[in-house]
């Protein structure tokens, strides 16, 4: 018969799962706690968090999941059984942001990494997490749009002034030559 403890922390994984329709796991191999610690942190402020689990306890969570959500499904058949330290990675909104951070970190501690991930109700391997991560978030698209957008403008604009400017110059000049 299965542990109490056991069966609340399965149900506190599985709402966890619920209210992060995007997450992602990690793969973690003697990540120091004050590493982990730092990472926590870093993601809070990105609207993600990250949850150490056991990867028995993960897997029946998944499975009560996969009956409802097709997609898990998916993923189940995928990455069962676990076999490395797993963690769980939940994601905002803007996953990118969270995605990023992650990211960051795993690139000066390269004990942590993706193992694979649910964004917009799609499936990602780790190496695809990986491309996402590094992507420019949205707001910086629309500023390098707008940046180009702007360019060829103010370049006609310039264009258009320069022998004007360059007429007013000659004439200045001429006037004090004159005087």
């Amino acid at each position: 018969m299965a542990n109490q403890t056991k069966k609340t922390q399965v149900e506190s994984l599985v709402e966890l799962l619920n209210s992060a329709p995007n997450f992602a796991l990690i793969k973690y191999e003697k990540t120091k706690h004050k590493a982990l610690e730092e990472l926590r942190h870093g993601l809070k402020e990105q609207e993600s968090k990250i949850r150490v689990v056991k990867n028995t306890l993960l897997q029946k969570a998944l499975q009560t999941q996969a009956k409802s959500k097709k997609e898990l499904t998916e993923l189940v058949k995928k990455i069962f059984p676990l076999t490395e330290s797993t963690a769980v990675l939940t994601l905002g909104e803007d996953y990118a942001k969270g995605l990023k951070a992650f990211h960051t970190f795993a690139k000066k501690d390269t004990t942590v990494s993706f193992k694979i991930g649910i964004l917009d109700n799609s499936m990602y391997l780790g190496e695809d997490l990986q491309k996402i991560a590094v992507l420019p978030s949205k707001l910086e698209l629309i500023a390098k749009l707008i940046g180009g957008l702007k360019s060829p403008s103010s370049k006609l604009v310039y264009a258009m002034k320069f022998n004007i400017s360059k007429l007013t110059l000659v004439l200045k000049e001429r006037a004090k030559q004159a005087n």
